[in-house]
Protein backbone atom coordinates (compact mmCIF):
# COMPACT_ATOMS: atom_id res chain seq x y z
CA UNK A 1 0.00 0.00 0.00
CA UNK A 2 1.36 3.60 -0.57
CA UNK A 3 1.86 6.01 2.18
CA UNK A 4 1.72 9.68 1.25
CA UNK A 5 4.04 11.57 3.24
CA UNK A 6 2.98 14.98 4.51
CA UNK A 7 5.31 17.98 4.65
CA UNK A 8 4.93 20.46 7.37
CA UNK A 9 3.09 19.35 10.83
CA UNK A 10 1.84 22.54 11.79
CA UNK A 11 -2.15 23.35 11.45
CA UNK A 12 -2.33 21.97 8.10
CA UNK A 13 -0.62 18.78 8.06
CA UNK A 14 -2.81 16.80 10.62
CA UNK A 15 -5.91 18.30 8.82
CA UNK A 16 -4.00 16.70 5.63
CA UNK A 17 -3.73 13.51 7.06
CA UNK A 18 -7.24 12.93 8.60
CA UNK A 19 -8.69 14.32 4.82
CA UNK A 20 -6.34 11.15 3.26
CA UNK A 21 -7.48 8.92 5.90
CA UNK A 22 -11.30 9.53 5.61
CA UNK A 23 -10.16 8.99 1.72
CA UNK A 24 -8.67 5.68 2.52
CA UNK A 25 -5.09 6.85 1.71
CA UNK A 26 -2.29 6.30 4.84
CA UNK A 27 -0.07 9.05 5.46
CA UNK A 28 3.18 10.32 7.87
CA UNK A 29 3.59 13.53 8.57
CA UNK A 30 7.43 14.80 8.67
CA UNK A 31 7.60 17.72 11.04
CA UNK A 32 11.29 19.43 11.23
CA UNK A 33 11.31 20.30 14.40
CA UNK A 34 12.33 17.46 17.00
CA UNK A 35 8.54 18.43 18.53
CA UNK A 36 5.54 20.10 18.48
CA UNK A 37 4.70 23.43 17.90
CA UNK A 38 2.21 24.19 20.81
CA UNK A 39 3.59 27.53 21.80
CA UNK A 40 3.72 29.07 18.14
CA UNK A 41 1.41 32.18 17.01
CA UNK A 42 -1.25 33.87 18.30
CA UNK A 43 -4.24 34.21 17.28
CA UNK A 44 -6.35 32.70 14.03
CA UNK A 45 -9.43 33.16 12.55
CA UNK A 46 -10.90 30.39 10.66
CA UNK A 47 -13.36 31.70 8.21
CA UNK A 48 -16.35 29.76 7.64
CA UNK A 49 -15.08 27.67 4.57
CA UNK A 50 -12.57 26.76 6.62
CA UNK A 51 -14.71 25.85 9.65
CA UNK A 52 -16.61 23.87 6.49
CA UNK A 53 -13.10 22.21 5.78
CA UNK A 54 -12.75 21.16 8.84
CA UNK A 55 -16.50 19.92 9.33
CA UNK A 56 -15.56 17.12 6.35
CA UNK A 57 -13.28 15.52 8.73
CA UNK A 58 -15.26 15.83 11.46
CA UNK A 59 -12.71 18.07 13.48
CA UNK A 60 -14.60 21.35 13.79
CA UNK A 61 -15.41 20.82 16.72
CA UNK A 62 -12.33 21.36 17.73
CA UNK A 63 -12.57 24.65 16.95
CA UNK A 64 -15.76 25.46 18.58
CA UNK A 65 -14.76 24.25 21.66
CA UNK A 66 -11.31 25.95 21.66
CA UNK A 67 -12.35 29.27 20.27
CA UNK A 68 -15.39 32.25 19.75
CA UNK A 69 -17.52 33.30 17.17
CA UNK A 70 -16.23 35.91 14.96
CA UNK A 71 -18.68 37.14 12.61
CA UNK A 72 -17.78 40.79 12.01
CA UNK A 73 -14.15 42.76 12.96
CA UNK A 74 -14.69 45.73 14.43
CA UNK A 75 -11.96 48.48 14.57
CA UNK A 76 -11.18 51.54 16.33
CA UNK A 77 -8.30 54.27 17.29
CA UNK A 78 -5.94 54.06 19.23
CA UNK A 79 -8.13 56.77 21.06
CA UNK A 80 -10.96 54.09 21.38
CA UNK A 81 -13.42 55.83 18.72
CA UNK A 82 -15.39 53.31 16.55
CA UNK A 83 -13.60 53.37 13.08
CA UNK A 84 -16.07 50.51 11.28
CA UNK A 85 -16.44 46.83 10.89
CA UNK A 86 -16.06 44.01 8.30
CA UNK A 87 -17.70 40.93 7.97
CA UNK A 88 -15.63 37.58 8.72
CA UNK A 89 -16.99 35.58 6.02
CA UNK A 90 -20.91 33.97 5.72
CA UNK A 91 -22.44 32.30 8.22
CA UNK A 92 -23.17 28.34 6.91
CA UNK A 93 -26.63 27.06 6.76
CA UNK A 94 -26.35 25.52 10.24
CA UNK A 95 -25.69 28.81 11.73
CA UNK A 96 -21.87 29.03 11.77
CA UNK A 97 -19.97 31.48 11.30
CA UNK A 98 -15.73 32.42 11.88
CA UNK A 99 -14.27 31.36 14.89
CA UNK A 100 -11.31 32.96 16.38
CA UNK A 101 -9.12 30.26 18.39
CA UNK A 102 -5.40 30.61 19.94
CA UNK A 103 -3.03 29.16 17.03
CA UNK A 104 -1.32 27.15 19.77
CA UNK A 105 -4.47 25.38 20.93
CA UNK A 106 -5.66 24.62 17.17
CA UNK A 107 -2.73 23.24 16.68
CA UNK A 108 -2.33 20.91 19.69
CA UNK A 109 -5.76 19.56 19.43
CA UNK A 110 -5.76 18.99 15.44
CA UNK A 111 -2.81 16.99 16.13
CA UNK A 112 -4.38 15.24 18.91
CA UNK A 113 -6.99 14.73 17.18
CA UNK A 114 -5.03 13.66 14.18
CA UNK A 115 -2.78 10.88 16.57
CA UNK A 116 -6.18 9.49 17.96
CA UNK A 117 -7.47 8.57 15.15
CA UNK A 118 -4.30 6.41 14.40
CA UNK A 119 -2.26 9.55 11.84
CA UNK A 120 1.95 8.77 12.13
CA UNK A 121 3.95 12.03 12.87
CA UNK A 122 7.68 11.69 13.15
CA UNK A 123 10.01 14.61 14.10
CA UNK A 124 12.70 15.52 13.52
CA UNK A 125 12.47 14.77 9.75
CA UNK A 126 13.40 17.56 7.18
CA UNK A 127 12.82 17.53 3.64
CA UNK A 128 15.84 18.22 1.54
CA UNK A 129 15.20 16.80 -2.24
CA UNK A 130 12.63 15.66 -4.21
CA UNK A 131 12.51 13.96 -7.51
CA UNK A 132 9.65 13.57 -10.02
CA UNK A 133 8.84 9.80 -10.39
CA UNK A 134 7.17 7.68 -13.08
CA UNK A 135 3.44 8.72 -14.09
CA UNK A 136 0.98 6.68 -12.20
Amino acid sequence: MTTAMIIGGGVAGPVAAMALQRAGIDSVIHEAHPGGAEDVGAFLTLQSNGMDALRAVDAHRVVVQLGFPTPVMRFYSGTGRYLGAVPNGGTLPDGTVSHTVRRADLHRALRDEALRRGVRIEYGKRLVDAQPGPSM
